[in-house]
């Protein structure tokens, strides 16, 4: 019995007869019915159609194509012998299919140039296994010993936090059935059908945990899954860790983030918008454009800095023992302490890339990007990061940072000595700066010979000086104009318009086009539009809007303008900062008299009819951001 491999492409002997140069006449072709029904002008094309189709059917194209992917991958494999400069002495990965590659031709007995003979080097799971591992502190398990020495007679009075059943209960009956499983194996689907009759058990599973402040290690096992960040990755750096733990541990974190969220107060590092209610990337852009505008409008001559912080692998870098001290310092309970220390210590990882699995190491530092407690931790653990001078703000958004610098009377002394501290608190809490591509803008509408800046170094290395920096999503400009963000998304917009004349095509129903309209144009046209759209031109504004006008008559229904949208996502933000008064911006917003409106921030009158008299349209965006203050504070949100 011939096996499929040998009935589809030939015996293993015609195999290497043909690769070493033989001839070997080709298979006889298989008859491709023609269709029953056949114009004369497509005719001509279904015959090509049927030549294309006997040639890649034929073994003389199937041989050739993997005779000319063996030497392809051959040559990359010698291309990846030459270290990468800045990757740790690393070797580039081989390309996905390598190993396939070296499969098939081993399953023929043909030989890859050396491929077959170092099976290390066709996968990579080894080398990204100790890639991603490479933050390990040597001194760290030093550290956390004497904690968990030093603290064990107080952690023993401390009360313990107990879950009721009926909350796992519920817990369980919440768990998402499209993640993927574990290392364990075991899936949310089990646990969500089973959820009655499980409760019970991991219930005492939990409080023994919390009780003892040690987790299962059964629990802290993860399967890292590298998935690239671009489209050609071409070193170690381009493959993102992404870890899959066990979901019943995701059922734990999930009932432990509620009560360390609910101990910590909401005054702790207002100025992250990540990871908490109520926050998102929208208030961060807005106060950044408020706080620079405010400065700027207050007296002539004022101009900021901002600098755009970029960390090295943020999440892979916490030190268990410095943030069980800072946990400590702000009032969480010692055993939930102990229980994040031990949480986050011990941990083995594999990575799996296909069905290679690495060897298991055992890392102290760290957490796994996957697991539900990382965004509070981290966030918890650059809490410390603040201004040490009141003319500096650090808006923080998860790992993404921005500094910024006030400066009066060209006295940059506050703003350089900020910049100085911001490499020692890293180095402090063991985050590495990725001084390339930390970038600086500067926001000043003094005349150009005013302009003479001190150049910033970090670790010996120059911060380059930007006129445009993409901030979480948005495209920021030293003039703070719009225009090009506004081309970017309108671009992008119009590439995703094809797929919906696409649909058009198949005669799909309007409310499908309506839908698709909604989740793949408007969003790109609509992302974070309180923080820009008001300040815009009407040229870049009319922009927009000829994308909807092109997409109504796709979906042939009205659509609702971007002016209208924004007004009403103005209305429903500024509502919500009113009800939050932990929120920045909440202070921003101040009755009148009448109680039904609230005040507009104030503008100097001079520069105001200054900016209103002024024929050039770079002047009025300028008024129209300051306007803006944090959001639409005009509008009567009574009604």
């Amino acid at each position: 019995m011939r096996s499929r491999h040998q009935r589809v492409y030939g015996s293993s002997s015609m195999l290497r007869q043909y690769a070493s140069g033989g001839d070997y006449p080709h298979c006889e072709s298989h008859h491709i019915p023609k269709p029953e029904t056949v114009d004369g002008h497509i005719d001509p094309h279904c015959s090509k159609r049927q030549d294309h189709h006997l040639q890649r059917g034929s073994r003389h194209w199937r041989y050739e194509r993997l005779q000319s992917g063996l030497i392809r991958h051959s040559a990359r494999g010698e291309r990846c012998q030459t270290p990468v400069p800045g990757a740790c002495g690393v070797p580039l990965p081989p390309g996905r299919h390598t190993e396939y590659v070296a499969r098939t031709a081993h399953h023929y007995g043909l030989q890859t140039q050396g491929h077959c003979a170092d099976q290390r080097r066709l996968c990579i799971h080894h080398e990204l296994n100790q890639f991603y591992a490479r933050f390990e502190v040597s001194q760290a398990a030093n550290a956390i010993y004497r904690l968990t020495t030093e603290d064990s007679d107080i952690i023993s009075e401390r009360p313990v936090t107990s879950f009721a059943e009926h909350d796992v209960r519920a817990a369980l009956r919440r768990v998402n059935t499209r993640k993927a499983a574990g290392p364990d194996g075991i899936t949310g689907r089990l646990l969500r059908c089973c959820a009655d009759q499980l409760a019970g058990v991991f219930t005492y599973i939990f409080n023994e945990s919390l009780a003892k402040s040690v987790v299962p290690t059964c629990f802290k096992r993860s399967t890292i899954i590298p998935v690239p960040k671009n489209s050609k990755p071409s070193s170690l750096n381009d493959y993102g860790p992404v870890a899959l733990t066990s979901v019943v541990m995701k059922v734990f974190e999930r009932l432990l983030k509620n009560i360390i969220s609910s101990s910590i107060p909401d005054t702790t590092d207002p100025l992250q918008f990540a990871y908490r209610p109520n926050r998102s990337t929208e208030d961060a852009i807005a106060h950044v454009l408020h706080t620079t505008l405010s400065h700027v409008d207050k007296k002539q001559g004022n101009y900021v800095r901002m600098l755009f912080v970029d960390y090295s692998s943020a999440f892979n870098t916490i030190v268990p023992s410095r943030l069980f001290t800072k946990l400590r310092d702000l009032g969480l309970n010692s055993r939930l302490c102990a229980w994040v220390l031990d949480f986050l210590t011990g941990r083995t990882q594999v990575v799996r890339v296909g069905r290679c699995v690495s060897d298991s190491i055992t890392i102290n530092t760290g957490a796994p990007q996957g697991c539900v407690l990382l965004p509070l931790l981290y966030s918890l653990y650059t809490s410390d990061c603040v201004a040490t001078h009141g003319s500096n703000t650090i808006v923080k958004f998860a790992d993404d940072t921005v500094v910024l610098g006030a400066i009066s009377n060209s006295d940059e002394a506050a703003y350089m000595d900020e910049v100085k501290n911001l490499p020692s608190w890293c180095q402090d809490n063991h985050l590495q700066l990725n001084v390339g591509k930390t970038k600086e803008l500067v926001v000043d509408f003094r005349r150009s010979q005013h302009r003479d800046y001190k150049p910033i170094i970090i670790n010996g290395a120059p911060v380059e000086r930007v006129q445009s920096f993409k901030y979480l999503g948005v495209h920021i400009s030293s003039d703070l104009t719009w225009a090009a963000h506004i081309q970017v998304q309108t671009k992008k917009a119009r590439q995703r318009l094809y797929h919906l004349r696409q649909l058009r095509k198949f005669r799909v129903s309007p409310k499908i086009l309506r839908i698709f309209y909604t989740g793949a144009v408007e969003s790109i046209l609509t992302q974070n539009m309180t923080s820009w759209f008001g300040n815009s031109c009407v040229k870049d504004q009319k922009a927009l809007q000829r994308v909807i006008r092109t997409a109504e008559r796709c979906c042939r229904i009205a659509l609702a303008p971007l002016q209208d949208t924004y007004t009403r996502r103005c209305r429903t933000r500024a509502t919500q900062i009113l009800k939050d008064p932990s929120h920045p911006g909440n202070k921003l917003f101040q009755l009148l008299q009448s109680g039904r409106r609230f005040r507009i921030i104030r503008a100097r009158t001079e520069t105001q009819e200054e900016l209103l008299s002024s024929s050039h349209p770079g002047p009025r965006y300028k008024l129209g951001l300051y306007k803006l203050g944090l959001y639409l504070t005009q509008i009567d949100y009574s009604s």
